[in-house]
Order: C-alpha cells, then structure tokens, then sequence
C-alpha cells in the first residue's frame, strides 16, 4: 500500500467516524461500525490505528493541520486559533467525546506545541530553539487546550473569535518577542 492509499484510507475511516458520530454517542460506536460505514475490513482500522480513540485523534490532527499550515502564517495567530475553533466547532459532537480522554488531549497538546514552536520559527528563521522557549510553548499548549477543551463543553456564549483573543491574551511573554501575534 502506498503512503497516498494509506493517507487515504484513513481519511476514509475518519469521515466514516464522523459520519456515524454525527448520530451516535462516540462511546456507542464500534470498530466494525466504522469500517463497515466505508466498505473497509475491520482489520483495516486497526491496521492503521490503535481502535477509534486513536482514529479519532488523528481525525483532530488533521483538522488542526488544515487550518495551521505555514502557508498561512501570514494571518495573525488570533485568526489562525478562530478557524481551528470554527472547524472544532463544527464538529464539536466528536470533540467533546474524545476530548473526555486523557490520551487524546495529550495528543491535542503535543500538536499545538509543535504548531506554536513552527509560528515561532516561521516568523524568526534564525533563532536558535532553546529549552526554554521549548518548555514555554509547551506550556502554553497545555493551556491552550485546556481552554479549548472548557470551550468545547460549556461555551457561555463565547464565539471562536471571543476565544482566539483570550488565547492571544494568555500567551507567555517569553512567545511574544516571536511575532506570532
């Protein structure tokens, strides 16, 4: 199987979940369910995935990941954080399950480090990452989805750009000298 079918069996699993999440309780939904929503062998999802928790964290990488690429750096970060609130909004009914498991908010906050440490270097090309900046970013990763994860399950009314400025707000000093504003 080549990187491009495996890219896309996944995408298919992953609509598949989302498809069926749409209308079932994530806890409800099975393996079989999934891979027989999209005309694939159940084998195939755990060839791929450790079960449908993993599968549904790759489903948030890959949102995030659309709405985040360098690309788009050009954007103030507090419209960078309304889009990927917008997408996470939009299929909320899924991130509000699998959100509820400490695994896959770990892997929320190792992707948004790594993003915050790629606007780091995207804007400053000749800084040298060090320790600290690392720590700081992953600090703030945690931070970051730890609203996010608030937000998803009690919004009060908030929108996504209500958000995105309180994350903008929350940002160490030590990411501001960044630019990443």
């Amino acid at each position: 199987m080549s990187m491009i079918e495996r890219i896309e069996t996944k995408r298919l699993l992953g609509d598949s979940l989302l498809e069926l999440a749409r209308g079932t309780q994530f806890e409800k939904i099975t393996a079989a369910q999934i891979t027989r929503n999209c005309s694939l062998a159940r084998r195939t999802l755990y060839y791929h995935f450790d079960g449908k928790l993993a599968l549904g964290a790759w489903v948030h990488t890959e949102e995030m990941a659309s709405h985040v690429n360098p690309g788009l750096f050009t954007k103030p970060i507090v419209h960078l954080w309304a889009d990927c609130l917008e997408a996470l909004r939009a299929n909320d009914f899924l991130y509000r399950a699998i959100f509820r498991y400490p695994e896959v908010t770990r892997v929320a906050q190792r992707d948004t480090a790594q993003w915050v440490l790629s606007c780091i270097e995207h804007y400053d090309q000749a800084l040298v990452v060090n320790e600290e900046i690392v720590f700081t970013a992953e600090f703030y990763a945690r931070s970051v989805t730890g609203v996010i994860t608030h937000w998803l399950h009690d919004p009060q009314g908030l929108s996504p750009s209500d958000v995105s400025r309180g994350l903008r707000a929350i940002m160490p000093p030590a990411l501001e000298p960044f630019h990443i504003l």
